[in-house]
């Protein structure tokens, strides 16, 4: 049985207008004021994939974009390079220092307003939902990190996750879905089973 958002969600795909800016750590401004500036864009064309699962939350989906701008792509290829490399030295990190710490690092354009970074610690185990393969696992996090109203969405980083990569959901698995009593909780995500 799929989720009944799923349906809704991919029968209204065709009226909706995803715009995704690129680069963008400005100054406040509204989302047409963005959305009209000369940020990179990029625009979806596809609803690609999003939760169909029943029992639980539909809290993520993947939006496939074209572009004719060579120089756009291979400029995303190298920070994506630079931001796997990046994850994988922090990882590295986590296993020999602060090891016991629960730190959550969220970075989000709340109100629109330039990058926000707000820093908390989870408040409970991670919250194993299912295992998807004999290696990795569904979950989510809860955490006490203070947001503000318009950062979901905005990608969560947990010391000493696994990162799954972009070969499966595209990566970092976490991403800020809202509030849970005084803190918050992130997205559905896949993590590796580190053994």
């Amino acid at each position: 049985m799929l989720n009944p958002r799923y349906a809704e969600v991919s029968q209204a795909w065709g009226s909706y207008k995803a715009a995704f800016i690129l680069d963008y750590n400005g100054k406040s401004k509204t989302t047409k004021e963005i959305i009209n500036s000369s940020f990179p864009k990029l625009y979806g064309d596809r609803l690609v994939e999003l939760d169909k699962e029943p029992d639980l939350d539909c809290d993520w989906c993947a939006i496939e974009c074209l572009t004719h701008e060579s120089d756009l792509v291979e400029g995303l290829e190298g920070k994506l390079s630079k931001y796997q490399a990046g994850l994988a030295e922090l990882y590295q990190k986590s296993l020999t220092v602060y090891k016991d710490v629960n730190l959550v690092v969220i970075i989000g354009h709340p109100h629109n307003w330039s990058k926000r970074i707000s820093i908390g610690k989870t408040t409970t185990d991670k919250e194993e939902l299912r295992v998807v393969r004999s290696n990795q696992i569904w979950c989510r996090y809860y955490y006490d990190t203070l947001t503000c109203k318009g950062s979901s969405g905005a990608p969560i980083f947990k010391w000493g996750q696994p990162i799954s990569g972009f070969g499966h959901w595209f990566g970092h698995p976490h991403n800020h879905v809202g509030k849970s009593g005084l803190g918050g909780k992130s997205t559905i995500g896949v993590e590796n089973i580190i053994y």
